[in-house]
């Protein structure tokens, strides 16, 4: 799963792309940075990779504790934080996109125009959710409370 953000207020492309660079990002009024895994396809869009689930090798079946602080390896399979992205979420708007794959290789990917997670005080809540902009079919997702 990842997030879109531009890459500059003004508005200007940055040459070339960034695929699968370390970038820091440093939500508004705060003093610890992020760094996560960033994997560009445009040249004026960054996406910050807040989950990826490749082949087993990290256990996801996990306390609320570590859910909340993030869990795994970067270069492998990981889980951002909900802390954090609560905080992301809540500071700028991003698009959610998540690409997937099934048992015979064909590779697609759902995207919502907005996405915002709540604080942990509320539960990480799913609180916005925009509108669905990935391929048009049968791939679209539900959220509901259990």
């Amino acid at each position: 799963m990842t997030l879109r953000q531009q890459w500059s207020s003004s508005g200007r492309a940055r040459e070339g792309t960034c695929p699968h660079d370390n970038l820091a990002v440093s939500p508004q009024n705060s003093q610890e940075s992020i760094s996560r895994l960033t994997e560009g396809n445009f040249i004026r869009f960054a996406f910050i990779v807040i989950q990826r689930r490749i082949d087993g090798s990290v256990n996801f079946n996990r306390s609320w504790k570590e859910y909340k602080q993030g869990f795994g390896f970067l270069s492998s399979e990981f889980w951002i934080g909900n802390d954090k992205l609560s905080y992301l979420t809540n500071q700028k708007r991003y698009e959610l996109r998540i690409d997937m794959s099934n048992y015979e290789g064909s590779v697609f990917y759902v995207a919502y125009s907005m996405f915002r997670l709540s604080d942990e005080w509320s539960g990480y809540s799913l609180t916005k959710l925009g509108s669905y902009i990935g391929p048009a079919g049968k791939y679209r997702f539900a959220s509901f409370s259990m």
